[in-house]
C-alpha cells in the first residue's frame, strides 16, 4: 500500500480531494451532522492544500463569531442602556449615499472644491 501525504483535513476518493473537519463539540447544536465533508473538486494536491487552508480559516472565523455571541460582556453594567437590545440611533450610510467620495456630491451642495492643492511655496 502506498502512503500519500494529504493536505490537512483532506482525503481522496477516486482521485478527487475532499475536505473533512469535525464540528467542535460546543457548536454541534448549530449543525445537523457532527462532521463537515464536501468535495474540493480538484485532483491537484496544491489546489487542495490551498482550498482546505482557505476553508479552514473561514470555518474557524465563523466558529469564533458563534462563540463570541455567547460571551458575556465584561463590565456590562457600566454600559449606557445596559440590558437593552436597542438598535443604534446613528444614521447608516451606504456607498450609494455618496460617502465613499464626498467630492462627487460637492457640486450639488454649492461647495466649490479647489482644483489643486495649494502649497506654502506657491506665490
Amino acid at each position: 500500500m502506498q502512503y500519500t501525504n494529504h493536505p490537512q483535513y483532506t482525503y481522496t476518493k477516486l482521485g478527487i480531494y475532499y475536505f473533512s473537519k469535525a464540528v467542535p463539540s460546543d457548536l454541534r447544536a448549530h449543525y445537523s451532522k457532527p462532521r463537515i465533508v464536501f468535495s474540493l473538486k480538484t485532483k491537484s494536491v496544491t489546489q487542495a492544500s490551498r482550498a482546505s487552508k482557505s476553508m479552514l480559516a473561514k470555518l474557524e472565523g465563523y466558529w469564533n463569531s458563534l462563540r463570541l455571541q455567547r460571551v458575556d460582556i465584561p463590565a456590562a453594567h457600566l454600559l449606557i442602556n445596559a440590558g437593552s437590545n436597542k438598535q443604534s440611533d446613528l444614521p447608516t450610510k451606504s456607498p450609494a449615499d455618496g460617502w465613499i467620495n464626498p467630492y462627487l456630491d460637492a457640486s450639488h451642495n454649492g461647495i466649490t472644491m479647489p482644483s489643486r492643492a495649494s502649497n506654502s511655496w506657491d506665490v
